[in-house]
Protein backbone atom coordinates (compact mmCIF):
# COMPACT_ATOMS: atom_id res chain seq x y z
CA UNK A 1 0.00 0.00 0.00
CA UNK A 2 1.23 3.59 -0.58
CA UNK A 3 2.45 5.83 2.20
CA UNK A 4 -0.19 7.57 4.29
CA UNK A 5 0.01 11.40 4.46
CA UNK A 6 1.89 11.34 7.78
CA UNK A 7 4.63 8.97 6.57
CA UNK A 8 4.89 10.79 3.26
CA UNK A 9 5.42 14.06 5.12
CA UNK A 10 8.12 12.42 7.25
CA UNK A 11 9.89 11.06 4.15
CA UNK A 12 9.73 14.55 2.66
CA UNK A 13 11.42 16.18 5.64
CA UNK A 14 14.05 13.42 5.88
CA UNK A 15 15.00 14.06 2.26
CA UNK A 16 14.96 17.82 2.88
CA UNK A 17 17.24 17.57 5.92
CA UNK A 18 19.61 15.10 4.25
CA UNK A 19 19.74 17.03 0.98
CA UNK A 20 20.98 20.11 2.81
CA UNK A 21 23.33 18.00 4.91
CA UNK A 22 24.95 16.38 1.86
CA UNK A 23 25.53 19.76 0.24
CA UNK A 24 26.97 21.33 3.40
CA UNK A 25 28.59 18.41 5.23
CA UNK A 26 32.01 20.02 5.02
CA UNK A 27 31.00 22.75 7.48
CA UNK A 28 31.08 20.09 10.20
CA UNK A 29 34.74 19.28 9.60
CA UNK A 30 36.33 20.47 12.83
CA UNK A 31 40.09 19.87 13.13
CA UNK A 32 40.03 21.15 16.71
CA UNK A 33 38.13 18.05 17.85
CA UNK A 34 40.35 14.98 18.09
CA UNK A 35 38.98 11.74 16.58
CA UNK A 36 35.95 13.49 15.13
CA UNK A 37 35.02 14.20 11.53
CA UNK A 38 31.82 15.01 9.68
CA UNK A 39 30.95 11.31 9.38
CA UNK A 40 31.24 10.83 13.13
CA UNK A 41 28.88 13.78 13.58
CA UNK A 42 26.36 12.12 11.25
CA UNK A 43 26.63 8.91 13.29
CA UNK A 44 26.38 10.66 16.66
CA UNK A 45 23.85 13.39 15.96
CA UNK A 46 21.86 13.06 12.76
CA UNK A 47 21.20 9.31 12.43
CA UNK A 48 20.30 8.79 16.11
CA UNK A 49 18.00 11.82 16.04
CA UNK A 50 16.18 10.48 12.98
CA UNK A 51 15.82 7.10 14.66
CA UNK A 52 14.46 8.62 17.87
CA UNK A 53 12.16 10.93 15.94
CA UNK A 54 10.85 8.02 13.87
CA UNK A 55 9.95 5.98 16.92
CA UNK A 56 7.49 8.58 18.16
CA UNK A 57 6.89 11.36 15.62
CA UNK A 58 4.29 14.09 16.17
CA UNK A 59 0.87 12.92 15.02
CA UNK A 60 0.56 15.34 12.13
CA UNK A 61 1.40 15.70 8.47
CA UNK A 62 2.32 19.36 8.93
CA UNK A 63 5.87 19.41 7.56
CA UNK A 64 6.79 22.56 9.45
CA UNK A 65 5.89 20.98 12.79
CA UNK A 66 7.67 17.75 11.90
CA UNK A 67 10.79 19.56 10.77
CA UNK A 68 11.01 21.65 13.94
CA UNK A 69 10.70 18.54 16.09
CA UNK A 70 13.41 16.67 14.17
CA UNK A 71 15.80 19.62 14.24
CA UNK A 72 15.23 19.96 17.98
CA UNK A 73 16.34 16.36 18.48
CA UNK A 74 19.40 16.82 16.25
CA UNK A 75 20.33 20.02 18.10
CA UNK A 76 19.94 18.27 21.43
CA UNK A 77 22.50 15.66 20.44
CA UNK A 78 24.88 18.35 19.21
CA UNK A 79 24.61 20.12 22.56
CA UNK A 80 25.11 16.87 24.47
CA UNK A 81 28.09 15.60 22.45
CA UNK A 82 29.85 18.88 21.65
CA UNK A 83 28.75 21.37 24.32
CA UNK A 84 32.25 22.83 24.70
CA UNK A 85 32.89 23.32 20.98
CA UNK A 86 31.32 26.61 20.01
CA UNK A 87 32.61 26.49 16.44
CA UNK A 88 30.74 23.25 15.81
CA UNK A 89 27.57 24.53 17.48
CA UNK A 90 27.79 27.65 15.31
CA UNK A 91 28.09 25.45 12.23
CA UNK A 92 24.92 23.65 13.21
CA UNK A 93 23.08 26.94 13.61
CA UNK A 94 24.08 27.94 10.07
CA UNK A 95 22.88 24.57 8.81
CA UNK A 96 19.63 24.88 10.77
CA UNK A 97 18.97 28.33 9.34
CA UNK A 98 19.44 26.99 5.82
CA UNK A 99 17.09 24.06 6.42
CA UNK A 100 14.36 26.24 7.95
CA UNK A 101 14.56 28.90 5.25
CA UNK A 102 14.40 26.58 2.25
CA UNK A 103 11.00 25.37 1.02
CA UNK A 104 10.21 21.73 1.77
CA UNK A 105 9.33 20.07 -1.51
CA UNK A 106 8.17 16.56 -2.19
CA UNK A 107 11.47 14.75 -2.58
CA UNK A 108 12.87 14.84 -6.09
CA UNK A 109 15.90 12.85 -4.87
CA UNK A 110 14.01 9.56 -5.02
CA UNK A 111 12.85 10.25 -8.58
CA UNK A 112 16.31 11.47 -9.55
CA UNK A 113 17.91 8.41 -7.96
CA UNK A 114 15.61 6.10 -9.91
CA UNK A 115 16.36 7.95 -13.15
CA UNK A 116 20.12 7.75 -12.56
CA UNK A 117 19.93 4.02 -11.80
CA UNK A 118 17.84 3.29 -14.87
CA UNK A 119 20.04 5.39 -17.15
CA UNK A 120 23.29 3.76 -15.99
CA UNK A 121 21.83 0.29 -16.45
CA UNK A 122 20.59 1.17 -19.95
CA UNK A 123 24.05 2.45 -20.84
CA UNK A 124 25.63 -0.77 -19.58
CA UNK A 125 23.32 -3.06 -21.55
CA UNK A 126 23.60 -0.96 -24.71
CA UNK A 127 27.38 -0.88 -24.96
CA UNK A 128 28.08 -4.08 -26.90
CA UNK A 129 24.82 -4.95 -28.58
CA UNK A 130 24.30 -3.78 -32.18
CA UNK A 131 20.57 -4.39 -31.83
CA UNK A 132 18.37 -3.02 -29.09
CA UNK A 133 18.33 -5.37 -26.13
CA UNK A 134 14.75 -6.42 -25.35
CA UNK A 135 15.32 -6.34 -21.60
CA UNK A 136 15.52 -2.54 -21.72
CA UNK A 137 11.94 -2.32 -22.96
CA UNK A 138 10.35 -3.77 -19.82
CA UNK A 139 7.78 -1.62 -18.06
CA UNK A 140 8.69 -0.71 -14.49
CA UNK A 141 6.82 1.01 -11.70
CA UNK A 142 8.30 2.38 -8.47
CA UNK A 143 6.36 1.55 -5.32
CA UNK A 144 6.99 3.11 -1.90
CA UNK A 145 5.51 1.16 0.99
CA UNK A 146 5.67 1.53 4.80
CA UNK A 147 7.48 -0.96 7.02
CA UNK A 148 9.73 -1.18 10.06
CA UNK A 149 12.92 -1.30 7.96
CA UNK A 150 14.13 0.59 4.91
CA UNK A 151 15.34 -1.42 1.93
CA UNK A 152 14.94 -1.69 -1.84
CA UNK A 153 13.87 -4.84 -3.63
CA UNK A 154 12.50 -5.88 -7.01
CA UNK A 155 9.72 -8.01 -8.39
CA UNK A 156 10.83 -8.57 -11.99
CA UNK A 157 8.42 -9.70 -14.70
CA UNK A 158 10.57 -11.13 -17.47
CA UNK A 159 7.72 -12.73 -19.43
CA UNK A 160 5.51 -9.67 -19.67
CA UNK A 161 3.62 -7.47 -17.27
CA UNK A 162 4.96 -4.63 -15.17
CA UNK A 163 8.05 -5.11 -13.01
CA UNK A 164 8.21 -3.38 -9.64
CA UNK A 165 11.04 -1.76 -7.74
CA UNK A 166 9.91 -1.40 -4.14
CA UNK A 167 11.32 1.19 -1.77
CA UNK A 168 10.23 0.01 1.65
CA UNK A 169 10.33 2.97 4.01
CA UNK A 170 10.96 2.56 7.73
CA UNK A 171 10.21 5.80 9.57
CA UNK A 172 12.86 5.04 12.21
CA UNK A 173 15.26 3.33 9.81
CA UNK A 174 16.07 5.85 7.06
CA UNK A 175 19.62 6.99 7.70
CA UNK A 176 21.96 9.32 5.84
CA UNK A 177 23.89 6.48 4.17
CA UNK A 178 20.65 5.16 2.67
CA UNK A 179 19.80 8.61 1.32
CA UNK A 180 23.24 9.17 -0.24
CA UNK A 181 23.37 5.69 -1.81
CA UNK A 182 19.85 5.65 -3.29
CA UNK A 183 21.08 6.09 -6.91
CA UNK A 184 23.41 3.12 -6.49
CA UNK A 185 20.67 0.97 -4.98
CA UNK A 186 18.38 1.72 -7.92
CA UNK A 187 21.23 1.04 -10.36
CA UNK A 188 21.75 -2.37 -8.80
CA UNK A 189 18.06 -3.23 -9.01
CA UNK A 190 17.88 -2.32 -12.69
CA UNK A 191 21.19 -3.96 -13.60
CA UNK A 192 20.78 -7.19 -11.66
CA UNK A 193 17.03 -7.75 -11.55
CA UNK A 194 15.00 -5.66 -14.00
CA UNK A 195 17.02 -5.40 -17.23
CA UNK A 196 18.82 -8.74 -16.89
CA UNK A 197 17.73 -11.88 -18.69
CA UNK A 198 15.81 -14.63 -16.89
CA UNK A 199 17.88 -15.77 -13.93
CA UNK A 200 17.24 -18.97 -12.02
CA UNK A 201 17.29 -17.25 -8.64
CA UNK A 202 14.16 -15.32 -9.58
CA UNK A 203 12.25 -18.46 -8.68
CA UNK A 204 13.06 -17.58 -5.05
CA UNK A 205 13.40 -13.82 -4.62
CA UNK A 206 14.11 -14.13 -0.90
CA UNK A 207 17.42 -15.90 -1.57
CA UNK A 208 20.60 -13.92 -2.20
CA UNK A 209 22.39 -14.92 -5.39
CA UNK A 210 26.15 -15.06 -5.96
CA UNK A 211 25.74 -13.66 -9.47
CA UNK A 212 23.02 -10.99 -9.20
CA UNK A 213 23.78 -9.87 -5.63
CA UNK A 214 27.52 -10.47 -5.60
CA UNK A 215 29.23 -10.54 -9.00
CA UNK A 216 26.98 -7.84 -10.51
CA UNK A 217 27.28 -5.72 -7.37
CA UNK A 218 30.98 -5.51 -8.15
CA UNK A 219 30.22 -4.44 -11.72
CA UNK A 220 27.69 -1.86 -10.51
CA UNK A 221 30.17 -0.57 -7.90
CA UNK A 222 32.86 0.03 -10.51
CA UNK A 223 30.46 1.63 -13.01
CA UNK A 224 28.80 3.87 -10.42
CA UNK A 225 32.12 4.96 -8.96
CA UNK A 226 33.29 6.03 -12.43
CA UNK A 227 30.00 7.86 -12.95
CA UNK A 228 30.18 10.00 -9.81
CA UNK A 229 33.89 10.72 -10.33
CA UNK A 230 33.35 11.93 -13.89
CA UNK A 231 30.22 14.01 -13.17
CA UNK A 232 31.04 17.69 -12.43
CA UNK A 233 27.64 18.01 -10.71
CA UNK A 234 28.94 15.88 -7.84
CA UNK A 235 32.36 17.54 -7.48
CA UNK A 236 31.70 19.09 -4.07
CA UNK A 237 29.97 15.97 -2.75
CA UNK A 238 32.29 13.40 -4.34
CA UNK A 239 34.29 12.46 -1.26
CA UNK A 240 31.07 11.95 0.73
CA UNK A 241 29.45 9.83 -1.98
CA UNK A 242 32.59 7.72 -2.21
CA UNK A 243 32.69 7.32 1.57
CA UNK A 244 29.13 6.06 1.88
CA UNK A 245 29.39 3.85 -1.21
CA UNK A 246 32.51 2.24 0.26
CA UNK A 247 30.70 1.83 3.57
CA UNK A 248 27.82 -0.01 1.88
CA UNK A 249 30.13 -2.26 -0.12
CA UNK A 250 32.02 -3.13 3.04
CA UNK A 251 28.77 -4.02 4.79
CA UNK A 252 27.96 -6.69 2.21
CA UNK A 253 31.49 -8.02 1.66
CA UNK A 254 32.76 -8.14 5.23
CA UNK A 255 33.41 -11.79 6.05
CA UNK A 256 31.97 -11.54 9.54
CA UNK A 257 28.99 -9.24 8.99
CA UNK A 258 28.21 -9.53 5.27
CA UNK A 259 26.11 -12.01 3.33
CA UNK A 260 28.18 -15.05 2.35
CA UNK A 261 26.72 -15.30 -1.14
CA UNK A 262 27.14 -11.59 -1.89
CA UNK A 263 30.63 -11.55 -0.44
CA UNK A 264 31.76 -14.61 -2.40
CA UNK A 265 30.30 -13.38 -5.70
CA UNK A 266 31.79 -9.91 -5.25
CA UNK A 267 35.24 -11.28 -4.40
CA UNK A 268 35.24 -13.61 -7.42
CA UNK A 269 34.39 -10.71 -9.74
CA UNK A 270 37.04 -8.50 -8.14
CA UNK A 271 39.78 -11.13 -8.51
CA UNK A 272 38.71 -11.93 -12.05
CA UNK A 273 38.80 -8.23 -13.03
CA UNK A 274 42.25 -7.83 -11.50
CA UNK A 275 43.51 -10.54 -13.83
CA UNK A 276 41.71 -9.89 -17.12
CA UNK A 277 41.14 -6.14 -16.71
CA UNK A 278 37.96 -4.20 -16.04
CA UNK A 279 36.95 -3.86 -19.70
CA UNK A 280 37.04 -7.57 -20.47
CA UNK A 281 35.43 -8.43 -17.13
CA UNK A 282 32.57 -6.06 -17.90
CA UNK A 283 32.07 -7.47 -21.40
CA UNK A 284 31.85 -11.03 -20.11
CA UNK A 285 29.55 -9.95 -17.28
CA UNK A 286 27.31 -8.16 -19.74
CA UNK A 287 27.00 -11.20 -21.98
CA UNK A 288 26.14 -13.34 -18.99
CA UNK A 289 23.52 -10.90 -17.73
CA UNK A 290 21.90 -10.84 -21.19
CA UNK A 291 21.61 -14.66 -21.39
CA UNK A 292 18.79 -16.65 -19.80
CA UNK A 293 19.94 -19.20 -17.26
CA UNK A 294 18.93 -22.08 -19.57
CA UNK A 295 19.94 -20.52 -22.91
CA UNK A 296 23.37 -22.12 -23.45
CA UNK A 297 23.33 -25.87 -24.26
CA UNK A 298 25.56 -27.83 -21.95
CA UNK A 299 25.51 -25.14 -19.27
CA UNK A 300 22.44 -25.63 -17.11
CA UNK A 301 22.01 -22.84 -14.55
CA UNK A 302 24.42 -20.75 -16.63
CA UNK A 303 25.29 -18.04 -14.12
CA UNK A 304 25.95 -20.41 -11.23
CA UNK A 305 27.98 -22.63 -13.56
CA UNK A 306 30.06 -19.64 -14.68
CA UNK A 307 30.98 -18.75 -11.09
CA UNK A 308 31.89 -22.39 -10.45
CA UNK A 309 34.16 -22.32 -13.51
CA UNK A 310 35.81 -19.06 -12.41
CA UNK A 311 36.36 -20.43 -8.92
CA UNK A 312 38.17 -23.46 -10.35
CA UNK A 313 40.03 -21.45 -13.00
CA UNK A 314 41.64 -18.98 -10.58
CA UNK A 315 43.94 -21.51 -8.81
CA UNK A 316 45.00 -22.91 -12.19
CA UNK A 317 45.77 -19.44 -13.47
CA UNK A 318 47.97 -18.57 -10.49
CA UNK A 319 50.04 -21.71 -11.08
CA UNK A 320 50.82 -20.68 -14.66
CA UNK A 321 54.07 -19.06 -15.71
CA UNK A 322 54.05 -15.39 -16.66
CA UNK A 323 53.98 -16.09 -20.40
CA UNK A 324 51.14 -18.59 -19.95
CA UNK A 325 49.15 -16.04 -17.98
CA UNK A 326 49.51 -13.45 -20.74
CA UNK A 327 48.50 -16.01 -23.36
CA UNK A 328 45.45 -17.04 -21.31
CA UNK A 329 44.14 -13.48 -21.07
CA UNK A 330 44.91 -12.82 -24.74
CA UNK A 331 42.98 -15.94 -25.78
CA UNK A 332 40.06 -14.82 -23.64
CA UNK A 333 40.16 -11.39 -25.29
CA UNK A 334 39.99 -13.06 -28.71
CA UNK A 335 37.26 -15.44 -27.60
CA UNK A 336 34.95 -12.58 -26.63
CA UNK A 337 34.82 -11.61 -30.33
CA UNK A 338 33.89 -15.12 -31.55
CA UNK A 339 30.50 -15.84 -33.09
CA UNK A 340 29.58 -17.58 -29.84
CA UNK A 341 31.63 -15.48 -27.41
CA UNK A 342 30.22 -16.69 -24.12
CA UNK A 343 30.54 -20.35 -25.03
CA UNK A 344 34.09 -19.78 -26.27
CA UNK A 345 35.12 -18.07 -23.03
CA UNK A 346 33.60 -20.80 -20.87
CA UNK A 347 35.26 -23.58 -22.89
CA UNK A 348 38.60 -21.80 -22.65
CA UNK A 349 38.36 -21.47 -18.87
CA UNK A 350 37.28 -25.07 -18.40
Amino acid sequence: MPLDPERQAILDIYCHVFEKLLGHLNIFETPSIIDCDCYAIVRECFDPAVKEFGKNPPLTNDKGVLLQDLLKKIEGLFSFNYSSHNDLLDSFQRYKYLVLNTPILSPTWIDNSQEIGERLSCQFYSQVSSQKYQGLERSVTIVITPSNKTFISSVPQKSGGISEICLTFGVADFDFKTYVNLPFYFFHEYLSHIHSASLFNECNLTQTSLFEDGWLIYIAHHKYENYIRSNPEFAEELSHKEHYLKSYIYSITDREKGNNHAQKGYELAERFAQIVGEELCHKISLLLAMHDYDSLPGYSFLHTKFLFIVNNWLPRYFKMGEDEKKDEVELMTLAIDDQEPLKSVLELME
